[in-house]
């Protein structure tokens, strides 16, 4: 996996199809990095934009008026939210981070 236009820290989660976390990588720049004994079946991506570094989701603050921080899941095809892993496969994927958070 390639992650580009990395703008601040941000986590990366392996979701499973039922949406358990299976994996997950915290990045502060740009990055390669492999994914290892995934089995076959389908995947999600979870990008959280980790604003203030601290390595988790921050829900916010009402009082103080802070945002939560932002979570998009990555859709490698338009309004298919899954990846479809295959047994003896090698998947490459680039990411662009900047784009997957803006939309």
């Amino acid at each position: 996996m390639k992650f580009n236009n990395v703008p601040n820290p941000i986590i990366i989660q392996l979701l499973s199809e039922k949406g358990n976390i299976l994996q997950e990588l915290n990045l502060n720049t740009e990055k390669t990095d492999t994914l290892t004994y995934i089995l076959p079946g389908k995947y999600q991506f979870k990008v959280i934009d980790d604003v203030n570094g601290n390595g988790k989701w921050d829900t916010g603050n009402l009082i103080k008026g802070i945002q939560p921080e932002d979570v998009r899941l990555y859709m490698p095809f338009p309004n298919k939210p899954f990846l479809i892993i295959k047994a003896n496969w090698e998947n490459e994927l680039q990411l662009d981070i900047k784009k997957i958070l803006s939309n």
